[in-house]
């Protein structure tokens, strides 16, 4: 019988909070588990690494005070060579090319892939209000449940062999028709700066199909990440791992002028 898979688990929101702890308890039945997580909320950091920081034992695992990417860092000097890095559950939908590329989660995921290991990010979202409002662990249930099947059925070679890395959405709440897709992030995103009393505010503009007032006849395409999210579905968009140049042909002239 072939040994279980080693997983390094980390997260953005800390290790005490509800998603990671759902996603201990669903991983633990299949695989060998290490948890690596900050101390506190780290959400939004995408990539950022600080390279200096502590770590405390925690009932969990091991708590780090830097950021995901600092938490993948100590995971694999922990864990030689393991099978899976999976960040999450988050707490909350991480969808469209903007978000997925400053969150915290994917980011943690994207560090383990781009050091050569197959990474799993995982995050949950309400069908009807997006966000999770003071969510616990049953909230978790269908990202439990995918991110188990995922790690007990992929092949991690899968992955690195396609330098890639998956970015999965899970529903709260499924229906009769709850299927998995696989998909791709929007790109439909635009900022608007407004001044007020104290300075600028950013907003992002761009469409929320999950809002509770939204015009229906505004819709994503089928193979987006947000269309998934919108038909109650569960996301799956393989991100590549690698920076890849664009043809250096229309820019040899700058060679020529230098």
């Amino acid at each position: 019988m072939a040994a279980d898979p080693t997983v390094v688990l980390t997260n953005d929101d800390g290790i005490d909070a509800p998603g990671i702890a759902a996603l201990h308890d669903a991983l633990r039945d299949v695989a060998d588990v290490t948890v690596v997580a900050p101390v506190e909320n780290q959400s939004g950091v995408g990539r950022r690494a600080t390279r200096e920081f502590q770590v405390h034992e925690h009932d969990r695992g091991h708590a780090v005070t830097g950021t995901p990417a600092d938490c993948v860092a100590y995971g694999l000097h922990l864990v030689d060579d393991p099978d899976f890095v999976v960040a999450g559950c988050n707490d909350g939908p991480n969808v469209g090319a903007d978000n997925v590329g400053r969150s915290g989660t994917v980011g943690a995921a994207a560090e383990a892939a781009f050091l050569g290991h197959a990474a799993v990010a995982v995050s949950a979202y309400d069908p009807v209000e997006g966000a999770l409002v003071d969510p616990d662990r049953s909230a978790f249930d269908e990202a439990r449940t995918v991110t188990r099947r995922l790690v007990d059925a992929l092949d991690p070679s899968t992955l690195t062999e396609s330098d890639a890395y998956l970015s999965v959405n899970a529903p709260t709440r499924t229906t009769s028709s709850t299927r998995l897709r696989l998909t791709e992030p929007v790109h439909d995103y635009s900022l608007r700066v407004d001044e007020g009393d104290d300075g600028y505010a950013v907003t992002s503009a761009f469409y929320d199909p999950l809002r509770p007032d939204r015009d229906e006849a505004v819709t994503d395409p089928v193979g987006t990440d947000r269309r998934a999210l919108a038909d109650a579905d569960v996301s799956v968009a393989p991100l590549s791992v690698t920076t890849n140049t664009v043809d250096h042909a229309p820019f040899r002239s700058l060679e020529d002028a230098y």
